[in-house]
């Protein structure tokens, strides 16, 4: 009789053994799924947050034709760098004259439209437009020339793409 009461502990642990492992198991699983599934939400997240910065990497003022200008390189978080410029004319015909010069040195012109205000009211113009390579540079770079009333102004990148990118994340 004592080897049958042997028997019957021995199969109550394994049974008992076989029982904490499995709901340890469980347990442990379904941790790690939680785990999983609030990083992968947090994954998602960040990556529906994740938009193009600029960062402003210099300033400076100067003249362009005896009118103050300003004068910026910015950065994006990807790594396309921009120069841009703002002349304040004290025109609006001499900011269009300044989108003239400026359009006569481009290889292409890829786009152009009216600007407008908030009323409807046509304030300016704007244009897509590529350049020849610079010295020593084989790759053709691209600008958006703009007026506003009296102002004059461009932002300009090396590549086509790095154009159109910033005028999509600007909205421009």
């Amino acid at each position: 009789m004592s080897r049958t009461v042997l028997r019957i502990a021995a199969a109550f642990v394994i049974v008992a053994i076989a029982t904490v492992a499995t709901y340890l198991y469980s347990t442990l699983n379904r941790e790690s799924e939680r785990a999983i599934s609030i990083e992968g939400d947090h994954l998602a997240h960040a990556i529906a947050e994740k938009e193009r910065t600029y960062e402003l990497i210099e300033q400076a003022l100067g003249e362009v034709d005896g009118y103050k200008t300003c004068f910026k390189t910015f950065e994006s978080s990807d790594g396309m760098v921009f120069s841009s410029a703002t002349i304040p004319y004290h025109s609006s015909k001499r900011a269009r004259t300044g989108l003239q010069t400026k359009l006569r040195e481009a290889v292409e012109i890829i786009k152009r439209e009216d600007t407008f205000d908030e009323t409807g009211r046509k304030v300016g113009k704007k244009v897509l437009e590529t350049f020849a390579p610079y010295d020593g540079s084989s790759v053709v770079s691209a600008a958006i020339l703009w007026t506003s009333g009296s102002h004059f102004g461009y932002v300009r990148s090396a590549t086509r793409r790095n154009i159109l990118e910033y005028r999509k994340d600007k909205r421009f």
